[in-house]
């Protein structure tokens, strides 16, 4: 529950440091509490308006896809459906692959497949990207390199 509401937080500051307009963010916003809340079909079809919306600013466009492709995948890896959360992370880290919080995500959904070797992978791009955050993920990547190390 902390890491999506880490999650939320850290989308919800970034739009409003963009000055994306209010609707945009009043969905963003409402899909990450969705979330937050269990409420997953609630969630994606937030992000899903978040996806076709119209009124967010060129310059703002692809930080914005980001942000509403990993609520949507978060919320349909959370569902059970892994094939479209692994597509909506996918598009996110195409978009910006410079973002740690998408692969902290991914990294979940190929725990939740026992695809560990994939979910360490993941966690040591965040770890990369963002070392301030590496602190708490410490025990999921000690975990999952064990695991890899047994091969169970």
């Amino acid at each position: 529950m902390a890491r999506v509401y880490a999650l939320a937080l850290s989308i919800v500051v970034i739009f409003l440091a963009l000055g994306c307009e209010m609707a945009a963010d009043q969905k963003l916003y409402l899909a990450t509490d969705a979330l937050r809340q269990g409420q997953w079909d609630r969630a994606i079809e937030l992000s899903t308006q978040l996806l076709h919306a119209g009124n967010i600013q060129p310059q703002d466009r692809v930080r914005f896809l980001v942000g509403a492709h990993t609520i949507r995948g978060a919320a349909y890896r959370d569902k059970g459906d892994f094939t479209r959360a692994l597509q909506d992370f996918d598009q996110a880290i195409k978009l910006n692959p410079k973002w740690a919080g998408v692969y902290v995500e991914r990294s979940l959904l190929y725990e939740k497949q026992g695809l560990w070797a994939k979910a360490l992978a993941d966690l040591q791009k965040a770890d990369q990207l963002d070392p301030q955050g590496a602190g708490e993920r410490l025990l999921r990547l000690r975990r999952l390199k064990a695991k890899v190390a047994g091969g169970s």
